[in-house]
This record gives C-alpha cells, sequence and structure tokens, in this order.
C-alpha cells in the first residue's frame, strides 16, 4: 500500500481500475449541497452608475463591454419556512461588474459598478441540526451591448446566469489516493545557455 501513496498522483480521468492505489480514508470539510436552482436571463435591462472610473479621460465614452467580476452576495434576504423542510427565498443577487469603454481620444478605460437582480425561489433545507444551513449564491453576468447617458451612467442589456444553493459545511469521509504529487515546473523563460551548447562547433562548408 505505501508504494501505492508513492506514485505519481494528479488530478484528472482515471485509467484502469479505480480501486488501484487507493490507500486510506480521509475526512474532509466541505460544503454539502442540499438543494439549488439555475436561472439564466436574457437581455435584461440595467443602469449603471460608475466609480473608479480610469483617470484622465474624455467624454464621449465608446461602450464596449460590461463583465461580472467579483464575488455576487444575496442582500436585502427574507427566508420564510413553506413545507416539508422547504423555504422561500427572497432577495437581491448583487453582482459587481467591470465595465470597459473608449474615450474620445480612442483611450480605453474602465469603470465599475453592480447590478442586482431581484429572486423569488423555493429550495428544500436539511433537518435541523447543530451546524447550520447556509444560503449560496453564484453569479455570472456579460453584455456587450451599451451607451453612455453621461461621464459616468451607462444603460446596459446583459445576460445572467445564477445558481442559489442551500449548503451545509459538514466532516465527511471519502476514499484518497493519498496526498497529490506534482511535477516540477516548466521554465518557460529561454535557457541561453542551451541555445548557445546547442551550436556546431564549427559552421557548415559551403558547396
Amino acid at each position: 500500500m505505501a508504494d501505492n501513496c508513492e506514485n505519481t498522483i494528479r488530478a484528472g480521468r482515471i485509467s484502469g481500475n479505480p480501486l488501484n492505489g487507493l490507500c486510506e480514508r480521509v475526512c474532509i470539510e466541505v460544503p454539502v449541497v442540499y438543494d439549488g436552482c439555475i436561472s439564466r436571463d436574457r437581455s435584461l435591462s440595467f443602469q449603471l452608475v460608475l466609480s473608479d472610473i480610469t483617470p484622465g479621460m474624455i467624454y464621449p465614452y465608446t461602450f464596449l463591454n460590461a463583465v461580472s467580476s467579483g464575488d455576487a452576495t444575496l442582500e436585502n434576504t427574507i427566508v420564510s419556512s413553506v413545507d416539508n423542510n422547504r423555504i422561500r427565498i427572497q432577495g437581491d443577487v448583487v453582482i459587481p461588474m467591470t465595465v470597459t469603454f473608449t474615450d474620445a481620444t480612442g483611450r480605453i478605460g474602465t469603470g465599475r459598478s453592480s447590478i442586482a437582480l431581484h429572486k423569488d425561489i423555493i429550495l428544500r433545507i436539511p433537518e435541523r441540526s447543530l451546524v447550520p444551513y447556509r444560503i449560496s449564491v453564484t453569479a455570472n453576468a456579460v453584455s456587450q451591448i451599451g451607451n453612455f447617458i453621461n461621464e459616468t451612467t451607462v444603460n446596459i442589456l446583459c445576460c445572467v446566469i445564477c445558481i442559489i444553493k442551500t449548503v451545509v459545511t459538514s466532516d465527511i469521509v471519502v476514499p484518497a489516493y493519498g496526498y497529490s504529487v506534482y511535477p516540477s515546473c516548466t521554465d518557460g523563460s529561454e535557457d541561453l545557455c542551451a541555445a548557445l551548447f546547442n551550436l556546431p562547433l564549427f559552421p557548415s562548408f559551403n558547396t
């Protein structure tokens, strides 16, 4: 068994018998998802007021794109019990956004803002325990359509994907192959010595 644990072990697809190399049971602390749902929304309209705008930009601006640029949060949340270990979750999914644009001289700049997407959903929760459940949200947004109203305000149409889950941080036991073994890093810089040493001792004859 010790030999198996000393083999090169990396994350990836398993080839052959998955039982080969198993050497221990490991207790890990992980978020266990009890329930969740995903929403996909197209052509949502938002008006963003920008902050942290690149200094020295000259108005008017031309919109390039807007993308989510941080972790989404669930705010103004109201949680109410429904039945059979289910809850109703009402709240606003707030997504940080970075807007990219060009100014009157063609210089590229950015500004920051956020969008808020209201959600009203029902999810299952685990039975009551010492470790409480929590509500987790993951979201991503992108826009390639927008126009500036003034130097700090822009209207956009964007697409948003949002996943909301009920989660409990739990200790679970899983089979393991031992600690991961990492290969040496490949140096991306040019090896000048290797280039020199690979030169022929003498030039070839011209024929």
